[in-house]
């Protein structure tokens, strides 16, 4: 028996397929994780441009090349993180400009906090506690397939002891009718017993007995199959073939059932009543979020940056860093939806799951 479980633990096709579930749940982690990743970004700009004007005493030329390089960042508590740096040479033919080529060089960071929805830590992590809940999901059912692969398992080979015992019971069943048969048949030869009924009555019960061999090698046959194709041994063409010998003799003690403990136990370490719990957590995350997100968009907006102007880079490099020429901005965006029907439907939705979930776990509690 314990050969044959450690066989269907390594080698169960449907235990190999449920081993890459918490796998799969780990890189959805790292997808949500990702959210908060850096993203940077870029841009070149190349213009040209000739135009008429209708006194001819300005130009009508005019060239442009910008740049921008930023990192925007999102972090746990909603905010919006963005820095970007940028230069551009700007050339025309205008009689009264000052500074022809000029060269302009800028800096500047601006940050976005959501102050209703979609802000806190909570609201912005739901998406990798969730995926992390999923993976404890897969973890689950993997210990749960991996109890139905025990079970069946130790289902397949007492069946199959069954089926050797029953065998040998129904060669011993053959064995007397035979000797039956060889003893009615002498004393018919000497005349202590008529011939009919007598020998076809030992004829029948050895058919019988013999049927049943028959019977008993197919059960035999078909619980060998069964314990190999859990165990995976039918991949192996050279074993499949091969009779199986059980070795492992039924134990006659019957241990000492507490039921409280039992159930204590069954509490503790059941993997569909670990699932269940799970599901009830996903589904607390999910109105905590539905609920934020019936809350009106509220966003404080700040930016900050500096500037540089001059006819050569080193011109404009040495006005960006005096910090004279600056700009800031400060404000507050709101938005909301007429009625909100929408997000309210769906916290609504969300609080029905979550009662619905609690009351699968009570039930399942009492099964």
């Amino acid at each position: 028996l314990s050969d044959a479980l450690a066989l269907a633990l390594k080698h169960n096709l449907t235990l190999a397929a449920e081993r890459i579930n918490p796998k799969l749940a780990h890189t959805v982690i790292v997808e949500q994780e990702s959210i908060f990743d850096p993203t940077a970004y870029g841009e070149l700009n190349r213009a040209k441009s000739k135009e008429q004007t209708p006194t001819g005493l300005f130009g009508e030329r005019q060239q442009s090349a910008t740049g921008t390089l930023g990192i925007a960042k999102l972090l746990p508590p909603g905010t919006l993180v963005d820095v970007n740096v940028g230069g551009g040479r700007d050339w025309n033919d205008y009689p009264f400009v000052a500074t022809n080529p000029a060269y302009s060089e800028r800096w500047g960071i601006s940050i976005s906090q959501p102050l209703l929805r979609g802000a806190g830590v909570r609201v912005n992590t739901a998406g990798i506690a969730t995926a992390q809940n999923e993976r404890r999901l897969a973890q689950a059912a993997l210990r749960q397939a991996a109890i139905a692969t025990v079970a069946d398992v130790t289902r397949a080979y007492w069946q199959l002891v069954l089926a050797v015992r029953d065998r040998e019971l129904v060669q011993r069943s053959l064995d007397r009718a035979l000797g039956l048969q060889r003893e009615v048949q002498i004393r018919v030869d000497v005349g202590a017993l008529p011939a009919k009924p007598n020998v076809e009555q030992a004829k029948a019960e050895v058919a019988v007995r013999q049927e049943e061999i028959v019977r008993a090698d197919q059960a035999i046959h078909d619980a060998e199959n069964a314990l190999k194709v859990i165990t995976d041994m039918a991949a192996d063409d050279a074993v499949w073939g091969v009779a199986l010998v059980p070795t492992t003799a039924p134990d006659q003690n019957v241990p000492a059932l507490d039921p409280d403990a039992a159930v204590r136990t069954a509490l503790a370490r059941r993997p569909d009543y670990q699932q269940a719990q799970i599901a009830i957590e996903n589904q607390g995350i999910l109105v905590y979020v539905r609920r934020n997100e019936t809350k009106p968009k509220l966003d404080l907006v700040a930016g900050f940056g500096n500037s540089g102007l001059g006819g050569s880079w080193n011109g404009a490099e040495h006005h960006l860093g005096s910090l004279d020429y600056y700009q800031w901005t400060l404000g507050l965006t709101f938005e909301v939806p007429l009625g909100n029907r929408a997000a309210r439907a769906r916290y609504r939705r969300a609080r029905l799951q979550h009662d619905q979930a609690q009351i699968y776990l009570r039930a399942l509690e009492r099964q």
